[in-house]
C-alpha cells in the first residue's frame, strides 16, 4: 500500500500509532511511504499513484472522488542552541522571538512544506526581516539550529540532535491539523482497512 506522508507527521505519533495498528492487524501488507505536500498527494491518489495521505489539508468539497477523515493535530514548539539566552524559559512567546535569528524552510514543489506555512504563517509577528539561514528538510533546520532559532514540528525531540533543546510556544499557538486523504470510492480491500484502522490508545 502506497501512503503519502506530510514530513511533519514522520516523527510525531499521528503516522506512527496508525501505522503500527495496521501492521499489527495486517503484517503481510506491504507499506511504501512517500513524503509529499498537500496538493502532490491530491493528484498522486486521483491518479492511482498513491493510495492514502497523511496531509495537512483535508479533501477539497468540489472534488468529489476525494474524502477526509481527521486524525489529529501537531504544534510547532521552538528548537533553541543549548545555552541560548532563551533556554532559562519553560515556554515562549512571540515577544521572546523579537530580533532573533530565525531559521527558515525553503520551499520546494513536490515536498511537504507543512512546517514552512505555519512559519510563515507567523512571519509578520515572529520574524520581521528576511532569514539569512535555510534548510529544506525539518533535519536539516535542525542543523542549522547552532546559527539561530528554528520553529519545528513538535516530536522532532526523539531524533535526539545533539545540542538542541526545545520550547514549547504559547502566543502564538501555532497547531495543524491532520486528515488522512483517500478515495471516495475504494476498490482494494487493504486500504478499506487501513482507513478503518485507529491506533491503540
Amino acid at each position: 500500500m502506497r501512503i503519502g506522508v506530510a514530513g511533519a507527521t514522520v516523527l510525531g505519533d499521528l503516522l506512527a500509532g496508525q501505522l503500527r495498528a495496521f501492521h499489527t492487524a495486517r503484517p503481510r501488507v506491504r507499506l511504501d511511504l512517500r513524503e509529499a505536500g498537500p496538493a502532490r498527494q491530491r493528484c498522486t491518489i486521483l491518479a492511482g499513484e498513491l493510495d492514502v495521505g497523511f496531509s495537512a489539508l483535508p479533501a477539497p468539497p468540489t472534488e468529489p472522488r476525494l474524502a477526509s477523515a481527521h486524525i489529529g493535530s501537531l504544534s510547532f514548539p521552538v528548537a533553541l542552541p543549548t545555552g541560548h539566552a532563551l533556554t532559562r524559559h519553560r515556554k515562549l512567546t512571540a515577544d521572546h522571538l523579537l530580533g532573533e535569528e530565525l531559521i527558515e524552510y525553503s520551499l520546494g514543489d513536490n515536498r511537504d512544506n507543512t512546517a514552512a506555512e505555519v512559519l510563515s504563517q507567523a512571519a509578520l509577528t515572529l520574524r520581521p526581516t528576511p532569514a539569512r539561514h535555510r534548510a529544506d528538510t525539518t533535519l536539516t533546520v535542525l542543523a542549522l539550529v547552532s546559527a539561530g532559532a528554528a520553529i519545528v514540528p513538535a516530536g522532532v525531540q526523539r531524533a535526539a540532535v545533539p545540542d538542541v533543546e526545545y520550547r514549547p510556544l504559547t502566543d502564538p499557538d501555532l497547531t495543524v491539523d491532520f486528515d488522512l486523504l483517500h478515495r471516495s470510492t475504494e476498490p482494494d480491500p487493504a486500504v478499506t482497512a487501513f482507513l478503518d484502522t485507529r491506533p491503540a490508545t
